[in-house]
């Protein structure tokens, strides 16, 4: 075997360099955009997951203002439409049974008012114990979502 000229050997020591720089950076640059898009995505989800947990805890509030209960009622189903984007969709799904829940435990809470009776009691205990646990597996499959668990 002929011995490489050195100009040869020159030139390919500098492209191979400069071709191993390029993958380097390339798989470098992979990574990085992987690691902010997974901050991005975990950034906006805690903000999405908490909003949502805002608007359906007000809907029980403010129940004897139309007004105010479409405007709640509306804040609630645009933070559904915020989670099923950004899912997953166990998260969007858990999210939807907890606010109908808590519309079923408006519910409750207004008959109860209206008559104090054991059986409206009752009712209304059980749609609390409902919204509550919902609530709270809502809250432990965010929090898995949003690195927090």
């Amino acid at each position: 075997m002929p011995p490489i000229d050195p100009t040869a050997l020159a030139l390919l020591s500098i492209f191979g360099g400069v071709v191993l720089t390029i993958i380097a950076g390339g798989i470098g640059a992979l990574i990085q955009h992987r690691r902010e898009n997974t901050k991005w995505l975990r950034d906006n989800r805690l903000r999405v997951y908490s909003g949502f947990l805002s608007a359906v805890e007000q809907i029980g509030l403010g129940d004897d203002d139309p007004e105010y209960r479409r405007s709640v009622d509306a804040a609630a189903v645009r933070a559904v439409g915020a989670l099923q984007l950004l899912g997953p969709d166990e998260v969007a799904h858990t999210a939807s049974k907890f606010m109908k829940e808590a519309h079923a435990h408006r519910m409750a809470l207004r008959a109860y008012r209206d008559e104090r009776l054991p059986a409206n009691e009752a009712l209304l205990a059980e749609a609390n114990d409902q919204a509550s646990m919902t609530r709270a597996m809502f809250v432990v499959l965010a929090s898995r979502h949003v690195g927090a668990a």
